[in-house]
């Protein structure tokens, strides 16, 4: 579960957003969230980039994270 406090808005994440979730607070990049998608579950290549850009993009469209280039 996730709050934004200045709009007093909750989301929720599903336990694989979760543990992406919990990546990113570690500092880790997109590639290494692809990875983790691939050996934690699973998911082919091509799933998990097109998984992980629609989770990044939902949290930056929700002002949740900003996202930056290395």
């Amino acid at each position: 579960m996730l709050l934004d406090v200045d709009r007093a808005e909750y989301y929720s994440l599903n336990r694989t957003g979760t543990s992406l979730w919990a990546l990113l607070c570690a500092g880790v990049d997109g590639d290494s969230l692809v990875h983790h998608l691939e050996s934690a579950y699973g998911i082919p290549r091509d799933v998990a980039e097109v998984d992980v850009a629609a989770l990044l993009g939902d949290l930056e469209r929700h002002v949740l994270v900003e996202l930056v280039d290395d």
